[in-house]
């Protein structure tokens, strides 16, 4: 399929079609004036999309401005910026990332099989989780992505709720960034729409909470991701990730989320089944006791228990 056409630009060049997302579409590219591959992202909104821009009054300059917010100083968070071809067309620029979490998590597994992935013979086989990752590895991951938490809560003032592995880039460096800081999620989730989104990692890691209709998310949906993550990094499975498939074999989406409200409240809050439940999971696990008090606290939401989402980072 050619390219030609799609944007007017002097610098940019678009090179392949990596990405289709319900906002956007994300173009490997080739920046001319630094002879370099960047990433761009140009909103593409599909009919379900155009539909909440409507109901909300929404411009595409609107939808593009949320996501292109920058954060160039960030640590821990992909750096972004807004541009626009000769056309006046706008369009997110970023890095190129050839890695992502997800990726990591699927090829160390491998470890605990005697292959060998990333960094082979760096860690003994008797000393890595189910995950096939090694505590030291956890614990850097674990603060990268409550940096990046805290980042987007603080630079942008919202939550990013969407945070699970293939949204998590790997930088150069080996630093995990936070990506996709949610034109789709900010307009569906933040606007009330109530229906479940097709990736299945985001129903690992979504709060109960946020399978309420109408349900305005904050930042303790982050710490609760966050958890769920750490979660799978220890066990090799998210934190009701059983459950959620037990219930998806049963009755598909709608029985996920009638599991997921049992654990709530009519106004927003937990309930104690889902104390109990979230307990027993972490209890029962091959998580460290030192890092169990700190994964209760994020998935039932208790980021004022310590000064802010950055402040999980301390725990570990």
């Amino acid at each position: 399929m050619s390219l030609e056409g799609i944007i007017d630009s002097d610098r940019y060049e678009l090179v392949e079609l990596v990405g289709r997302e319900t906002w956007g579409k994300v173009y490997r590219t080739r920046d001319r004036f630094l002879d370099k591959e960047v990433a761009i992202k140009l909103i593409d909104p599909t009919e379900r999309a155009r539909q909440q821009m409507a109901r909300w009054d929404l411009t595409l300059k609107d939808a593009i401005m949320k996501e292109a917010e920058e954060l160039m100083a960030c640590s821990n968070v992909v750096p972004r910026k807004y541009d626009e071809d000769k056309n006046g067309q706008g369009f997110i620029v970023m890095p190129f990332y050839k890695t992502f979490f997800n990726e990591v998590l699927d090829s160390v597994i491998k470890r605990k099989e005697g292959e060998g992935s990333g960094q082979p013979g760096e860690f003994l086989p008797e000393t890595l989780f189910s995950s096939g990752l090694h505590i030291e590895e956890i614990i850097q991951y674990t603060r990268d992505v409550a940096k990046g938490i805290a980042e987007v809560n603080n630079a942008l003032g919202r939550a990013h709720c969407d945070i699970k592995p293939d949204n998590i880039a790997i930088g150069p460096d080996g630093r995990l960034l936070l990506n996709d800081l949610g034109t789709a999620t900010y307009l569906s989730i933040a606007a009330g729409d109530d229906s479940v989104r097709d990736n299945r990692g985001c129903l690992y890691t979504r709060s109960p909470l946020m399978f309420k209709k109408g349900y305005d998310p904050t930042k303790k949906e982050d710490a609760f991701s966050l958890a769920s993550l750490m979660f799978k990094m220890f066990t090799g499975k998210y934190i009701f990730e059983d459950e959620i498939n037990e219930a998806l074999a049963k009755g598909g989406e709608d029985a996920v989320r009638e599991y997921m409200l049992e654990m709530t409240y009519s106004g927003p809050y937990l309930n104690q089944r889902f104390s109990e439940r979230a307990q027993d999971k972490v209890k029962n696990s091959e998580v460290p006791k030192e890092f169990q008090e700190f994964l209760l606290n994020s998935l039932n939401g208790h980021y004022w228990a310590i000064p802010s989402i950055s402040g999980l980072q301390t725990h570990v």
